[in-house]
């Protein structure tokens, strides 16, 4: 299984940026996994051969005029033509929502872990299977995607936002599922701020089943 991942994360150590914290998951699985930096000069040219696509996170945000997010967008508009089955991860959840026509706007904040709720069609989805139907995950994001895509499917959500929703083969998670406590651990002292780890078990790694069933789906 060939996996590209779009790393859209200015975060340049690899035991805290998203593309590396992702790639270490797919090596476990087995997958032949290439890191692409989408914030480069350039965007990637053609997608044949890669089975999985993920878009990860990042601090920049979709409304703002760069270069490289209108490309990102009109790279995503083609991996949706080519049908490959393709994650987007908060930044990446609200741009593949962008660029397919839904609306991302600032506001909605969430930091730290929270609460999520799927809805029956994410109960029903192959991509949560593993996870209760209430859970808890890394959030790390000041805007959300206030409005989807014509035909998306709601997966999950909580009392800030649309959380996970589902159109064709295009996922989008606006939580952190490569993210464990001991990771975000090291951002916060990295970051000098308090966090909150109130019901978050020291060996919780529930969220990163979602990426191996992703990935192995």
């Amino acid at each position: 299984m060939n996996l590209l991942i779009l790393d859209c994360d200015f975060d340049r150590s690899r035991e805290t940026n998203g593309s590396w914290l992702l790639k270490r998951i797919a090596d476990s699985c087995g997958a032949s996994t290439r890191i692409y930096r989408a914030f480069g000069p350039h965007m990637l040219k053609g997608f044949e051969g890669y089975d999985r696509v993920i878009i990860t996170g990042s601090n920049a945000s979709v409304y703002e005029h760069r270069n490289w997010i209108a490309r990102l967008a009109g790279a995503i508009r083609d991996i949706d033509m080519a049908g490959i089955r393709t994650l987007g991860i908060c930044f990446g959840h609200q741009a593949v929502a962008s660029a397919l026509g839904g609306v991302v706007e600032k506001g909605c904040g969430e930091q730290g872990f929270k609460s999520i709720r799927m809805t029956k069609e994410g109960i029903n989805d192959p991509l949560f299977g593993g996870l209760s139907n209430d859970f808890i995950a890394y959030q790390s994001h000041n805007d959300y995607v206030k409005s989807l895509p014509r035909g998306s499917v709601v997966l999950a959500s909580n009392s800030s936002c649309v959380q996970s929703f589902r159109l064709r083969n295009i996922y989008g998670v606006q939580f952190h599922p490569e993210i464990s406590r001991d990771v975000a651990e090291r951002m916060y002292r990295r970051d000098n701020k308090p966090i909150l780890f109130e019901g978050v078990p020291d060996h919780y790694r529930l969220p990163e089943k979602l990426v191996r069933s992703f990935i192995s789906d």
